[in-house]
Order: C-alpha cells, then sequence, then structure tokens
C-alpha cells in the first residue's frame, strides 16, 4: 500500500507541476508516434510539458481526456474527466465532511500504465486524491 501510494505521490508531481502548452513540433516524435498509435482517431489534441514528461489532452464523446508520456514515449497514466456521481460514495462523503459547502469538480478517473486507478477532483484551490475504493490519500495545493 505504500509503495501504492508513493506512486500517486509521483504521478500527482508530475500532474500538477507547472505545466507550459507547446507545440506538436516541441514534443519528440517518439511521444507523439505513441500518441497516434494508440489514438488514431483523435486529430484536436493540445501538448503541453509538465515536468519533464508531455500531456496530451483532448475531447472525446464522454468530455475531457489527458495522456502523459515520459520523453521515450512511455505511458505514465491516463485522466478521463467524469461526472462527480460517478465515482465511489466515500468520496462524495469525505469531501462533504471535510469541504462543508464546497463541491467536487473538475473530476478525472487516472489509470496508470499498469491499470492502477484512482480518482482525483478538485475543490476550491485543491486538488484531492482517492485511491479505487474512494479512501483518501492526499491532497495538493497546486
Amino acid at each position: 500500500m505504500k509503495n501504492l501510494i508513493l506512486l500517486f505521490a509521483l504521478s500527482g508531481t508530475f500532474m500538477f507541476a507547472k505545466s507550459q502548452v507547446i507545440e506538436v513540433r516541441e514534443v519528440p516524435t517518439v511521444v507523439v508516434s505513441s500518441f497516434q498509435t494508440t489514438y488514431p482517431s483523435v486529430t484536436k489534441v493540445q501538448w503541453q510539458r509538465v515536468g519533464s514528461n508531455y500531456e496530451a489532452l483532448y475531447r472525446d464523446n464522454q468530455g475531457d481526456v489527458y495522456v502523459t508520456y515520459d520523453p521515450s514515449g512511455k505511458l505514465i497514466e491516463t485522466g478521463q474527466g467524469i461526472v462527480t456521481t460517478s465515482v465511489p460514495e466515500p468520496v462524495t462523503t469525505y469531501v462533504k465532511t471535510k469541504y462543508k459547502g464546497d463541491k467536487l469538480t473538475k473530476v478525472y478517473k487516472v489509470k496508470d500504465a499498469n491499470g492502477v486507478v484512482l480518482y482525483k477532483g478538485k475543490v476550491k484551490d485543491k486538488y484531492v486524491f482517492f485511491d479505487s475504493n474512494g479512501n483518501f490519500i492526499r491532497e495538493d495545493n497546486k
């Protein structure tokens, strides 16, 4: 469990490090190729640099999606925007209890390269992270 939390903490660092929108020509060819191979039908993509990694942002029929790669083109994680009612009940309970009067917004179901799922959502100016069962992991002020 400690390794799982460490993994999420590290991925959170990548996701919330200062990001910078970049042109596709600034993204390594191997990263663009990895993305295009996996998502051949996606044509409208915004790229950004997040720490030393690259993130492809796009919208599909279900909402916002992001895919994060390391500079060698290896998948780090994907995030699919979801409605707040799709999170496990303990997430909703935690937010209602801890952040009275505030709501969970910008919720993502995140899956790492190994298939491990977590939920990430924004409450005011904080991001909160929960495991796949809805147990609180951490919050981040970035």
